[in-house]
């Protein structure tokens, strides 16, 4: 039973199993030695009390079924999949593959012979050969078919022994994976498709009988409640050899326990089918590695019924702990001198007592100050240039496996609550997370309150540990409007009729209009008009909705933006103009985001107060950890994907430049009893060291390929050699492409558009607002840099991505935000 998958039939050898282990055979499997225990349990400690602690298992329950619609199952389509589209001639939704691989991530709980069955058309056109899927499953071909060019349902037999008990993953490899644009000249579609899928099934043969809903399993006083087709998992870390005991087996009608162990994400010992208990088995594992040990009732087909079990751990002279959690916090756009342990004045209490308790970095760096691509990195150790997500809205795909992959693999609980649109699911970063929060309103934005809300509540009903919880806030992003403050009402008359009303929040609105055939004026009148009455007020994201139906300027000001929509600028009262050519009258709806144009002392007020909010928010959300007991044993990193502008360097908000006001972020790690106390680290670090850091802290093993390194040996106060990073922006979505590189406190910047080509040097150390330029001062430093640039990138594999393919309305919400789509 060393090593491989489980060596059991479909049937009738789970017993044999079973027997073969308690007769007291060693198993190398999975590095660890089991072996029957004969010995008398009097007088072992109980190292673990399974019931006791179920809290900290995670919950399994049998895939059977994958609906590519439904927002529940796209958990379930880990890596290679676009995102969910409905056939407009059945009206049924599907989902594209759009890699030659993709892949699913099932839970299975007995090793029985399962019936893989898939509903698919290629994508084909003519002159193509027929496209072919092989099955893999948890690395194993198991099968393949080849496509007929409609929609059709194929079923693939996945043997018995190539199944685990808990997580299985699935993929499906494709002859060929195409771009429409290239088989068609009239096609602008640029994504490459494989094959578009309508449903996915899995038969285990001897399966509970499938229908509501089942309870979850539970603690009860007599130990863990099993319902059919549920399980429990837990990791573990043993120090010593261990006594698992699963006690006396209450059935209730099933056919007992099925209970397994081994590493988290690989193959597992079996343990077998008992009813009214085993003997005890002991268990020498590596020192130091988690280990997953789990329970599911097995029963027989058509049973409902729950399996009790009182398992534990037991031992003299060992003892079994938690792997320790992790809590990533990203305050979006926040900028290092905003937070009061890198500058006076600045208010950020709860952030402060961290970095009080744990080790602050002085000069960290993001890689680029866009919010996709700067998590891609965070995410992957790899350069945006590397994993090709260089704009935001393009697909994060499955060739890198990111830092929520590494842990969930190794036994964590991932969960995420993410705070911005162009972080959602669509745009891959729910790879590799068992719960991910990503559903929004009319605005891509969730303010902190929201955050620590949603976080709160997957603390209270769904997080196991060991977990990573990775809890994004954005509030300092545009459009710097921070809760609290009373801001402005404007009343709207449709030619002289009043129709609604709209505050000046930033916020997204509709108003609804039955336009008559003509020209129409839509006043905006200020309620108190005494009360700032030289404000400027701005309208973006203007649409109305309908064909034959306009916005003309009115009396607003337009704002010409390259690549985006106008915005309109005025004082009160304003008028704007909307005209219905259809020549019927028509009920539509306009939509705006309507907000106060804010001076650039306002605009730095304002991110402050927003800075200060999401703090008091993160505070709310480490008391509610705490006081569940979840920080006890957590590490804890807090940091930025990059910062704002806020005027310096003539640029607002952030994108377009590569100047240390948009790079330099906070980076504070927390580990009490492992990460130093009060520790201030002056080194150049950047973000792609921070899932290498993490890794080596957690015993993980290093990401690779990645371009980061662990931090340990200076959290350790050794020194480390000195590395040069790079950072950069791109068009379309910044104005000009630019690369930068920070070396031996030197900033040099190469930027170029269709127009022109120009370089910069920086001092940063005699000169750290990068206010005088020493390209042609500094001619040696800059060549030096120049060829150091070069030689990074000549070095490094050029990743590519794939852009989603937005709505309209989507492309007004990234507006709004600020994002030129």
């Amino acid at each position: 039973m060393a090593g491989g998958g489980l060596r059991v039939s479909p049937r009738g050898r789970l017993l044999a199993v079973a027997l073969a282990l308690l007769a007291g055979i060693g198993c190398g499997g999975n590095d660890g030695v089991v072996a029957s225990y004969s010995g008398e349990l009097e007088g072992l400690d109980t190292l673990f009390d399974f019931t006791a602690r179920a809290r900290s298992a995670r919950v399994l329950r049998e895939t059977r079924e994958i609906d590519p619609g439904s927002a529940a199952d796209r958990g379930l389509l880990v890596a290679g999949w676009g995102r969910p589209e409905v056939d407009p001639g059945n009206g049924r939704t599907f989902v594209w593959a759009i890699a030659a691989a993709a892949t699913l991530e099932v839970t299975l709980l007995q090793p029985a012979a399962t019936t893989f069955r898939f509903v698919c058309r290629p994508f084909v056109v003519d002159g193509m050969p027929s496209q072919t899927v092989e099955v893999v499953v948890n690395g194993v071909p198991v099968g393949a078919v080849t496509l007929a060019r409609r929609t059709r349902a194929y079923s693939l037999d996945i043997p018995a022994e190539r199944v685990r008990p808990g997580r299985n993953q699935i993929d499906l490899r494709f002859a060929y994976a195409e771009s429409p644009s290239r088989r068609d000249p009239g096609s602008d579609d640029q994504r490459t498709l494989a094959a578009a899928f309508e449903a996915f099934h899995l038969y285990p043969e001897a399966a509970a009988a499938s229908g509501s809903e089942t309870a979850a399993p539970a603690a009860g006083p007599a130990g863990l409640v099993l319902p059919a087709g549920t399980g429990l998992a837990f990791t573990v870390v043993p120090e010593g050899e261990v006594i698992l005991d699963l006690g006396a087996v209450d059935d209730h009608g099933a056919t007992g326990v099925v209970a397994w162990f081994g590493a988290p994400g690989r193959d597992k010992e079996m343990l077998g089918r008992s009813r009214g208990g085993h003997r005890p088995v002991a268990i020498r594992w590596p020192e130091g590695r988690p280990l997953e040990i789990g329970f599911a009732a097995a029963v027989a087909a058509g049973s409902s019924e729950s399996a009790v079990v009182r398992p534990r751990l037991l031992g003299r002279g060992a003892r079994v702990r938690m792997p320790p959690n992790l809590l990533l916090v990203v305050v979006d756009t926040l900028r290092a001198d905003f937070v009061g342990a890198y500058r006076a004045g600045a208010r950020t209490p709860a952030i402060d007592a961290l970095a009080a308790t744990g080790t602050l970095f002085e000069r960290a760096y993001a890689h680029i100050a866009i919010t996709g691509p700067s998590h891609a990195s965070l995410f992957t150790s790899l350069l945006p240039f590397e994993h090709g997500v260089r704009n935001n809205a393009q697909i994060l795909d499955g060739s890198a496996r990111t830092l929520a992959e590494a842990l969930r693999d190794r036994g964590w609980m991932t969960a995420a609550v993410v705070s911005l649109g162009v972080l959602k699911r669509e745009f891959g970063f729910d790879q590799g997370f068992d719960h991910f929060r990503d559903e929004f309103g009319s605005d891509w934005m969730k303010d902190a309150g929201e955050v620590t809300a949603e976080a709160t509540a997957l603390v209270v009903d769904q997080i196991a540990e060991p977990y990573f919880l990775f809890a994004h806030y954005s509030d300092p992003h545009e459009p710097y409007t921070p809760p609290g403050l009373d801001y402005p009402w404007v009343d709207l008359e449709l030619d002289g009729r009043h129709v609604g009303a709209l505050q000046a929040n930033g916020r997204s609105a509709t108003v609804p209009l039955d336009l008559r055939p003509g020209s129409h004026t839509l006043r905006f009148r200020a309620r108190q008009p005494a009360a700032d009455p030289g404000r400027f007020y701005k309208l973006d994201a203007v649409r109305l909705e309908g064909d034959g139906l306009a916005v003309g300027r009115g009396s607003w000001e337009v704002l010409a933006s390259p690549g985006s929509p106008p915005t309109y600028q005025s004082r009160l009262p304003a008028t704007l103009e909307l005209v219905n050519s259809s020549g019927a009258g028509r009920a539509s709806e306009l939509r705006l985001n309507f907000k106060q144009r804010l001076d650039i002392g306002e605009v730095r007020v304002r991110y402050a107060q927003e800075v200060e909010y999401a703090d008091r928010q993160i505070g709310g959300l480490l008391d509610a950890l705490r006081s569940r007991g979840l920080l006890d044993n957590t590490l804890i990193v807090v940091l930025s994907d990059h910062g704002e502008g806020l005027g310096y360097h003539n640029h607002v908000g952030h994108i377009h430049q590569v100047y240390d006001t948009l790079l330099r972020v906070p980076l504070v790690v927390v580990w009490p009893g492992v990460v130093p106390e009060g520790k201030r680290i002056g080194d150049v670090v950047s973000l792609i060291d921070v899932f290498p850091t993490v890794a080596e802290l957690l015993g993980l093993e290093a990401p690779a390929p990645a371009s980061g390194r662990s931090l340990l040996p200076l959290l350790r106060g050794q020194p480390m050699t000195p590395r040069a990073v790079l950072a950069a922006t791109y068009r379309p979505e910044a104005f000009t492409d630019k690369q930068a590189i920070v070396s031996d406190g030197f900033k040099y910047i190469h930027s170029w558009s269709p127009e022109r080509e120009w370089e910069e040097l920086y001092d940063l150390e005699g000169d750290p607002d990068e206010l005088t330029d020493l390209i042609t001062s500094r001619g040696e430093v800059a060549e030096r840099l120049r060829a150091e640039l070069a030689d990074r990138l000549a070095a490094s594999a050029q990743g590519s991505a794939v852009a989603v393919e937005l709505s309209e309305a989507d492309r007004d919400r990234l507006r709004a935000l600020g994002y030129v789509h």
